[in-house]
């Protein structure tokens, strides 16, 4: 089944994605275009733009297991915070110029290494970093009359489901259906221990 017919028997009119990622290439980010194509998304990379506009751009930013860093190292920490959210700042500049004609949405998407607590700590502070970016490009994209939505999806696994619950997100936020959605954050760890 190849991308148009998976578009087909989804329904979604959500054709293309550009998917700016921190770090840049990594398991997850390979995992979640596996999972995007699945949905009978295309995934291109930022600066491969398709001849037309992308319907949806994803900035992502992964806390990985390994980024343990203790709160005493506090130029370490804010190093390391800093690096996690320029590429999502990045990518919403990028996408707020490519989209601003045609619009569009933006989705940034924040998948940690969560239950460490140096992990904890960094998840949260850029996690925080990330919801006020995308608070602030919602405001300017109104105010500026852009028909782009933007909207924040935080997981704090990156494990299958998580995944599989993220990929849902970015599709029904990059849905007409969600047209009325702009500067929200769906915190899909938070909706998981309520379901239970």
């Amino acid at each position: 089944m190849d991308a148009d017919d998976r578009r087909a028997e989804f329904g979604m009119p959500v054709t293309d994605a550009v998917l700016v990622a921190s770090p840049a290439s990594s398991p997850l980010t390979a995992d979640l275009t596996a999972a995007l194509l699945q949905r009978g998304i295309a995934v291109h990379e930022p600066m491969a733009l398709p001849a037309g506009k992308p319907h949806v751009v994803i900035a992502l930013a992964h806390v990985v297991a390994g980024a343990d860093l203790p709160a005493s190292d506090r130029d370490g920490f804010a190093d390391e915070v800093s690096t996690l959210v320029e590429p999502v700042f990045s990518g919403l500049r990028q996408a707020i110029v490519c989209m601003r004609e045609t619009g569009g949405a933006i989705v940034t998407l924040l998948i940690g290494a969560a239950g460490r607590p140096g992990n904890d700590l960094l998840f949260e502070a850029v996690g925080g970093a990330v919801a006020n970016l995308t608070r602030s490009a919602a405001l300017h994209v109104g105010k500026s009359g852009y028909r782009i939505r933007v909207n924040f999806v935080r997981a704090g696994r990156s494990d299958a489901a998580a995944i599989a619950s993220a990929t849902d997100a970015i599709v029904w936020l990059g849905n007409e259906d969600a047209s009325f959605v702009t500067g929200v954050e769906i915190d899909l760890d938070r909706a998981a221990h309520h379901g239970r």
